[in-house]
């Protein structure tokens, strides 16, 4: 038999060490978190059509948060520019999914947004099934989701004047709330970090 060979992964002094096969891979791959939005008509869930593609780049209050870069908040006259180098864009077009193209900061640059929830993971997802009798004795029914908190990735870092670091950033738990009828079109009930719950994951 040929001798297997091994190789240090990791380990505390006095503890027994993890040892890899050579040449498996024992790098951490980055998490990447999504917000894309699927559905499945089929009562078994076999089949799935994607219907919302969602976005790379954070919802708007985020950004506002957490990638803004200025040498003094406070100061309003001097610049303040949101979001990563990656994240500028000059039309919708240049964003990812549906994430749109929006002047936030007091520049005229211009950075993609997402209109709905950033991509996150441990969220609390509900589904509400609501009808109504109208007048005429017809009946009115819809399924709405609810989407709300869970822990997003952000970049508290910043590189000259841009926000930056890994794609995976650092882990921040949310307070927003979000509805939607389709999975298409979201509603945001309750903005992030507005206070009334503290962020939940």
């Amino acid at each position: 038999l040929d001798e297997i060979e091994t190789r240090l992964v990791g380990g505390i002094d006095g503890h027994k060490r993890f040892e890899t096969m050579k040449d498996h891979s024992t790098i951490r791959e980055d998490l990447v978190l999504k917000n894309d939005i699927w559905i499945s008509e089929d009562g078994s869930g076999s089949s799935w059509t994607l219907v919302n593609p969602g976005c790379r780049d954070p919802q708007e209050e985020v950004l506002m948060q957490s990638e803004v870069w200025s040498r003094d908040l406070s100061e309003p006259s001097l610049p303040k520019i949101v979001g990563t180098l990656g994240s500028k864009c000059y039309r919708t077009s240049d964003c990812y999914g549906i994430s749109e193209c929006r002047g936030l900061g007091n520049t005229h640059e211009k950075v993609c947004v997402c209109p709905m929830f950033s991509p996150r993971e441990h969220h609390s997802v509900a589904v509400q099934h609501r009808f109504k009798i109208n007048d005429d004795s017809s009946v009115f029914a819809e399924d709405v989701i609810y989407v709300v908190g869970g822990f997003i990735n952000v970049k508290h870092a910043f590189c000259s004047n841009r926000s930056c670091g890994p794609s995976d950033g650092y882990r921040l738990a949310i307070d927003d709330a979000w509805m939607s009828s389709d999975g298409r079109n979201w509603f945001q009930f309750k903005p992030a970090f507005s206070l009334s719950f503290v962020g939940r994951g």
